[in-house]
């Protein structure tokens, strides 16, 4: 009876020293995983009207502008014109941080100067499209578009 006793108190304690050790291991890798959401990750923000988070925002320290109105006025090449007006060039891989975009024939965009009201260098046309300006229910206000030149139509969600 007493080897019997022995045995299974040898079985307890060997079963409760591997659930110790697979416990501890989870609490380890749960622990490594709730770090790596920690608040300082940016939010990476591709706003084709190259409106940047203002600095007002909460998020302003927390986000990566990839695409601003500066850089597309940096970036002549590009853009070509058609009909005397400011299209992208067609054909062209153009990369936003992990984003990238593949334009087509007289792809344009519609966009403000940085902090101001006056249309960007290579804004297509002398004021922004009337269907650039949309406010959305969460509050944003978009200022700026992308025009796909294809089959689709602005009333289309991408």
């Amino acid at each position: 009876m007493m080897k019997r006793s022995r045995d299974g108190l040898h079985k307890l304690l060997i079963m409760m020293l591997l659930l110790s050790m697979v416990f501890s291991n989870f609490a380890f890798v749960s622990a490594v995983y709730a770090s790596d959401t920690s608040s300082s990750r940016q939010v990476d923000v591709w706003d084709f009207g190259g409106v940047k988070v203002p600095s007002t925002d909460p998020l302003y320290n927390l986000s990566t502008n990839h695409i601003t109105s500066s850089l597309l006025d940096a970036s002549p090449s590009l853009f070509t014109t058609y009909n005397t007006n400011w299209v992208l060039a067609n054909s062209q891989t153009i990369p936003f941080g992990d984003l990238s975009i593949i334009t087509g024939s007289n792809d344009r965009l519609y966009y403000y100067e940085e902090g101001t009201t006056n249309v960007g260098t290579y804004n297509y046309g002398a004021s922004l499209w009337g269907n650039a300006s949309k406010s959305y229910d969460d509050a944003y206000n978009a200022s700026g578009a992308y025009y796909c030149n294809g089959t689709g139509g602005h009333q289309e969600d991408i």
